[in-house]
This record gives structure tokens, sequence and C-alpha cells, in this order.
């Protein structure tokens, strides 16, 4: 007798069931009650059974995936299944841009200790002597150790660290008592500093890997937090706003070149997914860059610049004609670079406007 997978839906709950052929009661079942639905890469288990087209539920490491034989069947389940969980996360559709995004899935290791551990740290720490700052100095260069194997580390927990360390070396206790510190661990943590420094620099450089699709939620906008942090000479003197713009400036520069590198690297140049790269950057990254949103801007003109050179190329390519005027190269052009000036002059014509508004009418004396 054969087995059918169905996908058995309640008012209640939600569950895969495997059904045997003729048989109304299911064999096995699986809620899916704390799982996320969403699209996923071919599997090769299921392709040996004729399955073409897949989606998968995740739920803390545990993945299952279902295969379908027509796109239209795949979508129809995600949709419903997506309806029914309630799920943040809106499924999208693998496409070459989502591929760039997925080539760089982090391993997901948050760093939090759990309260048994906390407890087990606490009391050693008590018992041999161990001092809060050489404990958390350790502790960070254990999670950076961590981020650089490409697990996925809550920059909150960094930052909690970070600041623990720094209003010790700094002298800037919240509850202003005195401390001391040696020279030994001084410098370890102007070490630490400093690779701290690079790594959120990278981190924000590649914002589009690191934060795919902007999750974990927050994380972009906890990550430039704990930069501006970072990059303060002392707990007490917060850096310049001048000098942290400059420096996202800088990152969103790199961030242009790299990712218009990796999308000419993975795939053929098309103007199609130069802005399906920028609409993911408005979807997903522009509340983190809510503060930066006109270098967000800048970094957008930059990629389009990138693009433009390529395209030059492309001109050049073409046979010699009198004229392009109507010809089917230059409707070509006409059709697909016209609504992106459109909405270049729209998004002037918008900044132009908010400068207005916030300086106000000038009034011009006779």
């Amino acid at each position: 007798m054969t087995k059918t997978n169905d996908f058995q839906v309640s008012q209640y709950c939600f569950a895969t069931c495997n059904y045997r052929e003729r048989k109304s009661k299911p064999t096995e079942t699986m809620p899916l009650e704390g799982y996320t639905i969403d699209y996923a890469e071919p599997d090769n288990g299921l392709i040996m059974h004729d399955g073409k087209y897949f989606l998968k539920a995740v739920r803390e490491g545990d993945v299952v995936t279902f295969a379908t034989n027509e796109e239209n069947e795949r979508h129809s389940w995600v949709q419903a299944l997506y309806r029914a969980t309630g799920q943040s996360h809106k499924p999208t559709p693998i496409t070459q841009i989502n591929k760039l995004n997925s080539s760089q899935d982090k391993k997901i290791f948050q760093g939090w200790l759990s309260p048994i551990q906390s407890y087990v740290l606490e009391e050693y720490c008590s018992r041999y002597g161990v001092r809060g700052c050489l404990r958390h100095l350790y502790y960070l260069n254990d999670l950076l150790d961590r981020a650089e194997q490409e697990f996925m580390i809550d920059p909150q927990l960094l930052h909690y660290s970070y600041g623990f360390c720094t209003s010790h070396v700094s002298g800037n206790r919240p509850d202003n008592n005195v401390s001391t510190i040696t020279m030994e661990k001084r410098d370890r943590f102007i070490e630490i500093k400093e690779r701290l420094k690079q790594f959120l620099e990278n981190q924000v450089t590649n914002f589009r890997f690191s934060f795919p699709f902007g999750r974990p939620e927050a994380a972009l906008k906890a990550t430039l937090s704990l930069l501006e942090c970072v990059l303060s000479k002392d707990i007490s003197i917060p850096i310049s706003r001048d000098d942290i713009r400059n420096f996202i400036r800088k990152c969103l520069e790199n961030a242009a070149y790299s990712n218009y590198t990796r999308v000419s690297d993975q795939a053929k140049v098309e103007a199609e997914l130069c802005i399906e790269l920028l609409q993911q950057d408005s979807e997903h990254y522009q509340e983190a860059f809510k503060q930066y949103n006109d270098l967000l801007i800048e970094h957008e003109e930059i990629f389009w610049s990138l693009f433009a050179v390529n395209m030059e190329h492309v001109i050049d390519q073409q046979p010699i004609e009198n004229t392009l005027s109507n010809s089917r190269f230059h409707q070509q052009l006409r059709d697909t670079f016209a609504p992106l000036v459109i909405r270049y002059i729209d998004l002037i014509e918008h900044v132009l406007h908010n400068q207005f508004i916030k300086q106000g009418p000038v009034s011009r004396s006779t």
C-alpha cells in the first residue's frame, strides 16, 4: 500500500498528516505550531521521488521539507500556511537576488547563557575571585571568535559586555564605585575594542548578507547602536554626529561596490536585478538606517553609477547606426530606464521638499 502526504487544516491547529491510501485517519501527525513556513531550495532526497518545487517548515533548528509537482501548488500551500501560522516573516520565492542572500546564511548562536549556565558561571567567578571585567573580556573574545566562524551573535549581548568593560576601564561605573584594573587588562580591552570595531564595520558594510532580509529583527539597528558606542573615545564622551555619519557613509559606499560586484558575478547584469536589490534595501533595511536615510540614498546612487558604467560598455558594443532614435535598442533603453529616471526625479523632489519644510520659507527684504 502506498502512503500520501497531506496538510490538514482546522480552526484550532495546523498539522502535516501522513495517510495510507483510502484511509480517513492519519497514521502520523506533526503539529505545525511554532514552525515558520518558507520556500526552499531543491532537496536531493525528494527529487528522487519526483519532487520539483519545495517548501520547508523550520523551528529551533528542526527543518522539515515538502515537495509539490506544480509551482502554483507550492505557492498556494506556502501562502495558506503563512496566513494560518501568523508568522512575522513573509515567505519570498527564491530568485537570483534571494540566492545571493541565502548564500550567506549564518549559523544561529545568539550567545545568551541559560539560567543554569549563568548560575554556574557566577558561582565559579565568586569562588575563584574572577572579576567581572575580566570575565566579560574573555566572554567578548569568545563571542567574536564565534562571530568570525559565521555564527549569528546577538548585538545586544555584545553591547552589554562591552559596556560593562568600558565603564570599568574608563572609571565611570554605573554604581559610582571605585574600581581598579591592571595594565594587562587594559591592553586586552584595547585589543578587543579594535577587533570589535573591525567586526562591526564589516557587519554594516555587508549588511545585506550579515542580516538577510533584515533578520534577525532589529539586529542591524542594534549593531549601529553598538558601533556608535565602540567608536566613542570614552563612555562619557559620545562620538560626534559628523564622525559617526562619515564612518557609516564610508561603510555604505563600500557596500555599494560589494553588492554590485556580487550581483554582477552571480548573474548577467540586468536592470531588473538591480531594481529588485534596491527594493529589498528599502523594504528590509530602511528602518534600521532611519537616522542615516540620506546616506542610504547616496549608497543607492553609487550602486546605480556602477550599473551605468556597465551600460555604457553595452552601448559601445552595439552596431554603429546613423541614429538610435526610435530604433529597437533605443526603445528598449527608454522602456527600461524611463521608470528609473522618474523615480529618481521624484526622490530628489521629495528630499528638496523635506529640506524646504525644515528650513522654512526664506524672507527677502526689499
